[in-house]
């Protein structure tokens, strides 16, 4: 359990603040009119003072669990997925990577140019764990796996692990979607920031105005230091 409480999450959590945040489907019918609301969202949080950044992911590290699928790379065959290894995945806008410090190791992130068509090709960034996996010796960069019969993902860069699921595994090999509503419907996002320095709960009425500001009718349904939401996640063994 000792060992359980100081497993270290890959990143600077003393200065991190999470919340979610949930919008209603009557405010955006559409998926594109609720990515307009997270846009801005996160422009404002980022320009309350002592905010270093800002960014939002679909699953808050720690807290939710993401989802898997068997990855299949381009080449490979089809005929027995279920023996494909798993990874994790993932949807987080370009600035959730700069609210956790997560290091940027080969490539480069993705960017609002990546995903500004309708039909632009899919690009995705794995973690280290990821790489480790499945890229021995070879370059990851530009390499693609299937997310349908004809359809590719294509890896642009690398970052740092972090232990999205939790203090009781290492890091699952992971990628990472830029952030997207597939759908319209009640949605709910996980924004974290980061401030320059102190206690992170010292911006929490500011943060709370700035995405307020850009839809009054936005539930925030849950808002602490992100050392508080890992204490949670051991609540139970302790």
């Amino acid at each position: 359990f000792a060992s359980v409480l100081h497993a270290h999450p890959g990143f600077d959590t003393s200065r991190t603040l999470a919340l979610d945040v949930r919008v209603t489907p009557t405010s955006y019918a559409k998926a594109a009119e609720v990515r307009q609301f997270i846009t801005p969202a996160l422009a404002a949080i980022r320009a309350v003072p002592g905010v270093a950044a800002a960014g939002a992911i679909d699953a808050m590290p720690y807290s939710v669990w993401g989802e898997n699928f068997n990855i299949r790379y381009e080449g490979q065959a089809a005929d027995n997925m279920n023996r494909l290894p798993l990874a994790e995945y993932r949807e987080a806008t370009p600035g959730f990577f700069a609210a956790t410090g997560q290091r940027v190791l080969a490539g480069r992130l993705f960017g609002a140019g990546d995903y500004a068509a309708p039909n632009s090709p899919v690009v995705v960034v794995a973690n280290e764990a990821l790489v480790k996996r499945d890229f021995k010796g070879r370059d990851p960069i530009g390499q693609r796996f299937y997310i349908g019969d004809t359809t590719f993902a294509t890896i642009v860069g690398v970052v740092s692990d972090i232990r999205n699921v939790g203090p009781f595994s290492p890091a699952f090999p992971e990628v990472y979607y830029p952030f997207q509503v597939a759908e319209p419907g009640t949605t709910l996002a996980s924004i974290m920031v980061r401030v320059k320095s102190g206690d992170p709960a010292a911006v929490e009425s500011a943060v709370r105005a700035a995405v307020h500001g850009v839809d009054s009718g936005a539930a925030i349904t849950r808002m602490m230091p992100m050392q508080d939401v890992i204490a949670r996640s051991v609540g139970q063994p302790r």
